[in-house]
């Protein structure tokens, strides 16, 4: 198989992309294609992170390059976006390109990308993630009202957890699956209902379980390991019996 190039676009980060929306960045600007309407949005950077932020390679440094945003749809319509930049969540509706910040994460600007699920009663899940220097427990964030307002639902402490890799929404069990990282004891997946009540831990902490996605399926769910420290495979966890297979 050979890929091709099709187009190059001006952004630094690809939010989304179907065949009616794509949802790009550059720093603080966030660009909406929607069906034939293109429309740009700047959000709130300091003066000097600004000037900054001129050159590429400082975009990098000071991580102004990096956002997350998820669509939100309302009767199959797209109905505003969700997202976070430098800490803090913003809502930003559409038409109006309305931008109203709704919250911050207490460490972490950003999570990583493909991390927010949204779940089929409209919930918001997200993890903080974060090189923890403060060394304090590690939350998972919820939204049941389109990202208007957050509330933290359930957290990793200390112990168990350095950070969040992402939240996952699972449609085969209608249930949020949670990854966590990074060293010894800290790698987890966990999965919970939606209002974490019964949380069910699958895992031991230990380099097998480290990943940053999932996939799911009928019987399976699988994932790529994420780790620099060991050998990493293509693994799956049985649904049936909630061991874990290792299969590359």
């Amino acid at each position: 198989m050979k890929l091709m190039i099709d187009k190059e676009i001006d952004a630094e980060v690809i939010h989304h992309y179907d065949k009616n929306l794509m949802i790009t960045s550059k720093c603080n600007v966030i660009t909406i294609k929607y069906e034939q309407e293109v429309k740009n949005i700047n959000l709130p950077l300091s003066s000097l992170k600004k000037v900054v932020s001129v050159f590429r390679f400082a975009r990098r440094a000071v991580r102004t390059d990096k956002s997350v945003f998820v669509p939100n749809y309302v009767d199959s319509k797209l109905n505003s976006l969700f997202g976070i930049y430098q800490n803090n969540f913003y809502k930003i509706d559409w038409p109006s390109m309305v931008v109203k910040k709704t919250g911050c994460f207490r460490q972490g600007r950003v999570p990583l990308h493909q991390s927010i699920c949204q779940t089929e009663k409209g919930n918001l899940f997200v993890g903080e993630y974060s090189p923890n220097k403060m060394n304090i427990s590690s939350a998972v964030w919820k939204s049941n009202d389109a990202g208007d307002s957050w509330n933290i639902v359930f957290e990793f402490s200390r112990e168990k957890a350095r950070h969040i890799h992402g939240c996952f929404w699972d449609a085969f069990e209608k249930k949020v699956w949670v990854c966590t990282g990074d060293f010894k004891g800290e790698c987890h997946i966990v999965c919970a209902d939606e209002d974490f009540v019964n949380v069910e831990w699958l895992s031991q902490g230990s380099q097998k379980w480290r990943t940053a996605n999932l996939i799911f399926t009928e019987n399976y769910v699988y994932y790529g390991m994420d780790s620099p420290l060991t050998q990493s495979y293509i693994c799956r966890v049985d649904r049936s019996n909630r061991k874990l297979e290792q299969l590359t």
